[in-house]
């Protein structure tokens, strides 16, 4: 078991990662467990995993393989998603891959799944700085606090509580960004890659 502020650290970007995920599944269609489908691609966020301080997360889809034009390859969807996600992502993360699951055909005809796979590490220092933490606790004395604090039995600090604040807050925006740039990506790729006349169905 990590030390204690790993554990916070990953309960506060647990909630922020949680609270994402609740979104989307509002907007658009849940799906079991930590995904949601939109038109027609199902997407997942992955639960963090913290060391020193450090937090890792991952983001994923599945590729649209029935949709895919004759001749297209599930390299040639990842590639092209991939690229385009290394041109117009606002953070790059530290790796993308692709994953193939083989189900059990009885249930899945083409047997194989792949995923494009992307994940992200933010360093503490990424999250907030000193500026941002000294602004703040001035802005809560003065009454115009722009965070609700709750009590944290292990933070004794008004200064440790509004860290897990702002950890929850940012990774929630992080994640964000990342699963924006992806859905893009995959928006953009299909229109190339893909039928239209299939596009949009469940993947």
């Amino acid at each position: 078991m990590g030390s204690l502020k790993d554990q916070l650290f990953q309960q506060y970007a647990a909630a922020g990662l949680n609270r994402l995920l609740a979104a989307y599944r509002k907007q658009y269609l849940p799906k079991k467990g930590d995904r949601f489908n939109h038109n027609g691609i199902t997407y997942e966020i992955g639960p963090p995993k913290v060391s020193n301080g450090t937090i890792e997360f991952e983001v994923s889809s599945k590729i649209p393989q029935g949709e895919l034009l004759p001749g297209v390859s599930l390299n040639d969807y990842f590639d092209a998603v991939r690229d385009r996600i290394g041109r117009e992502t606002p953070k790059a993360p530290d790796s993308i891959d692709m994953a193939n699951i083989v189900r059990d055909k009885r249930e899945d005809r083409n047997g194989e799944r792949g995923y494009v796979r992307l994940k992200y590490s933010y360093r503490e220092d990424e999250l907030y700085t000193e500026q941002d933490l000294q602004e703040e606790l001035r802005r809560i004395q003065e009454g115009q606090g722009r965070y609700q604090l709750p009590p944290i039995p292990e933070v004794t600090t008004l200064a440790g509580r509004l860290v897990l604040v702002f950890i929850q807050d940012h990774i929630y925006q992080g994640a964000r960004d990342s699963m924006e740039v992806l859905i893009e990506a995959n928006e953009a790729v299909r229109q190339a890659l893909c039928d239209s006349k299939l596009s949009g169905k469940e993947v």
